[in-house]
């Protein structure tokens, strides 16, 4: 992705991808028509943009309803040790979804190390680099 863009622009990108599949693809399922599906796939994929650049993503969006839970776990931000702090009650209320949460994780992890590495130096090399 382009530097100089904010995470919710880079989110809203994502987010346009569901635009470009509905023109050449007709996505109509059995109990819902086009138009709502594609509102709710753009719901996911807001989510799923949202929670790998680390902004806060709505996990009902996300992963669909779920019974008796708690608001603070009904949205989360991957930043710092909020993550960390809340992943246990996360998989007792999500199951199996938490490993595409700890997907997520680990692409949002990723995404911050490139951005302080530069390229063909290590990562050492790029702070020493950055202190200059």
């Amino acid at each position: 992705m382009e530097s100089g863009k904010t995470k919710s622009d880079k989110a809203k990108a994502i987010e346009r991808l569901v635009d470009t599949y509905t023109v050449f693809d007709e996505v109509n399922t059995p109990d819902k028509p086009q138009k709502e599906q594609v509102k709710e796939d753009k719901k996911t994929l807001k989510a799923f943009a949202n929670l790998v650049l680390g902004l806060s993503a709505n996990l009902i969006d996300l992963f669909g309803s779920v019974e008796d839970i708690d608001d603070d776990l009904k949205k989360l931000q991957i930043v710092g040790d909020t993550y960390d702090e809340k992943r246990d009650e996360l998989a007792k209320v999500w199951g199996d979804e938490i490993h595409i949460i700890d997907d997520c994780k680990s692409v949002y992890d990723a995404i911050i190390l490139m951005s302080i590495k530069d390229p063909g130096l290590t990562i050492s090399q790029s702070k020493v680099k950055s202190f200059r």
